[in-house]
């Protein structure tokens, strides 16, 4: 029998039936009754073992320390405990709202047990201090080399009726949580940086589901599910130093405006959104996008999604230095705009060149292009790069469409691609093309036909800014 207090008593024991093979004559010999019985009983003695045959009493406690050899403080949360407890694995606090309050700054392990599974003292939104991680217990993690397996089958659910579900600060992981309802955003940020936010489910947010509203430091965003968002399921509003954002595998369904929207604001900012799944089932009237950019300056890449959905625009990008590749769209709106849309504004940054590769496009709906670049500003130049690109349509007068409508240039080059139709059009400012019109229409297939109107110079010797 063996006993402790976290998996309490267990027990081993054995039952053996020993038969012997051989009569037990054949066991005596003529070197004395001695040596008989010793013979006898070494050929009958017991061949069950002891799992486990201790040896040694010994027991070591090693403390968990950072990577400057700090002790690592950690308190825990369990709603199925009796208030109010002190945060210990033994006597865990029964609320957030106890943690939260307890628990410095700095590398402190904030553990939260499901529970219950509701959120019973799990109500009042966690407002975290630098440095802190909060980990839920049904997601396993590894914290500072220690491999920690999941604890539960699920995860704790937090909301907050008056605020942020949860509130991050720099330096800070939040992972394993559901955060369901909350009255502002489900995750939130301020100017924050060094974040991690990963394998959280946010539903029901009242504003967005996940926001950091400055980023000032790194970002990772990586394999949450963002439900029914009253506005956008992912929103970084601006990154505003040299700091890089990663929003990679998310699925986002149903948010009400953009599934995700990130904006850039430094020279040597960037944004990386890929590998993300951006659903919609509701029905979208207004100028709603499953990705929306803005880039005032930096490079933004956007990479390997896929966006099966309803909205006005599947990528919706503004300005800047942006690279579009290997992405699936299927757009189902009848309302639609473009799949892909790239716009020159007014905003201020430079330089605005996109390159578009390889994305695989349907549209179901007339009338609507699977790829659009276009100036919208006078004076704004925009340099386009668009290969390999896979578009097909309902309708067989679009496709492929870059318009010229302001007194600005546009530079392009066009190869590899497939659509029903290429359409130029150099209404108020020219389009220069790189390649000569043979060119041009060798190295791209257009099923119905190529379109060209106003100003459009063919074997331009343009490049990019």
């Amino acid at each position: 029998m063996n006993h402790d207090r976290v998996y309490g008593a267990t027990y081993q024991g054995v039952v053996a039936l020993n038969i012997p093979l051989y009569k037990s004559k054949a066991c005596r010999s003529s070197g004395g009754s001695n040596i008989q019985k010793a013979y006898f009983s070494r050929t009958l003695r017991r061949v069950d073992r002891n799992e486990i045959i201790p040896v040694r009493k010994k027991s070591r406690v090693r403390t968990l320390t950072d990577g400057s050899g700090n002790p690592i403080l950690a308190y825990f949360v369990n709603n199925l405990v009796a208030c109010p407890g002190i945060g210990t694995f033994e006597s865990p606090f029964c609320s957030t709202a106890l943690a939260e309050a307890a628990a410095p700054g700095g590398n402190i392990l904030i553990y939260v047990y499901e529970g219950d599974g509701t959120v019973a003292n799990y109500n009042t939104g966690f407002v975290m201090k630098p440095g802190q991680t909060l980990q839920g217990s049904g997601t396993p993690f590894n914290f500072f080399g220690v491999n920690i397996p999941a604890q539960t089958s699920g995860n704790p659910v937090l909301t907050n009726a008056a605020g942020h579900g949860i509130t991050v600060a720099s330096n800070t992981t939040v992972r394993g949580f559901t955060v369901q309802n909350a009255s502002s955003s489900g995750i939130f940020g301020g100017t924050v940086g060094n974040v991690l936010i990963d394998n959280n489910t946010v539903i029901g947010s009242a504003v967005h589901g996940i926001e950091i509203a400055d980023l000032n430091g790194d970002l990772t965003i990586d394999s949450n599910i963002v439900d029914a968002s009253t506005q956008n399921g992912i929103s970084v509003d601006y990154v505003i130093s040299a700091s890089s954002a990663y929003i990679t595998n998310n699925w986002v369904n149903n948010s009400v405006t953009d599934g995700i929207l990130i904006r850039l604001d430094h020279p040597n900012s960037y944004g990386y959104v890929a590998n993300n799944t951006i659903t919609r089932s509701l029905s979208i009237t207004n100028t709603a996008g499953d990705i929306g950019t803005e880039v005032y300056q930096g490079l933004m890449q956007i990479s390997g999604n896929t966006m099966a959905s309803n909205t006005f625009w599947a990528l919706h990008l503004l300005d800047g230095h942006h690279i579009v590749e290997n992405n699936i769209i299927q757009n189902t709106n009848n309302s639609s705009g473009q799949a892909i849309a790239y716009r020159g504004t007014g905003a201020v940054g430079a330089p605005r060149k996109v390159f578009i590769s390889d994305n695989t496009i349907f549209m179901e709906t007339p009338s609507r292009d699977g790829i659009n670049v276009r100036t919208i500003t006078a004076g704004i130049n925009i340099y386009a790069e668009i290969t390999g690109n896979q578009v097909t349509s309902v309708d067989p007068a679009t496709g492929i469409l870059i318009q010229n409508h302001i007194a600005a240039d546009i530079c392009a080059g066009l190869t590899g691609n497939t659509a029903p139709t290429f359409n130029l059009e150099g209404t108020a400012g020219p389009i220069n093309i790189q390649q000569s019109s043979a060119i041009y229409q060798g190295q791209n297939t257009a099923t119905t036909g190529f379109v060209q109107s106003g100003t459009v110079n063919f074997e331009s010797s343009c490049s990019a800014p």
